[in-house]
């Protein structure tokens, strides 16, 4: 399975046939990735488009939503995007 980072592109013809994305923290981008590699080839696909984009931040704090403000975190999704060459 190749997985392309980075804006890094394949160097020959491909499709995309599926969008997977993720929610976590950035810690979280292997377990992304390894998601996304099994579930391309659940797909058929050859390869991953990875991307990580940033989501603003997660969590409910030590006293809820509105509380005072522990316990947020930066949230990233992570989205690959399924090909398969030409």
């Amino acid at each position: 399975m190749d997985v392309y980072k980075d804006g890094k592109m394949p160097d020959r013809k491909y499709k995309e046939i599926a969008e997977l994305s993720f929610l976590g923290p950035r810690e979280e981008e292997l377990r992304a990735q390894k998601r996304f590699i099994r579930q391309a080839k659940e797909l058929g696909g050859n390869g991953i488009l990875f991307a990580v984009v940033p989501a603003g931040q997660k969590g409910g704090g030590l006293f809820g939503a509105s509380g005072g403000g522990f316990g947020f975190s930066t949230a990233w999704v992570f989205t690959g995007k399924v090909i398969v060459y030409e």
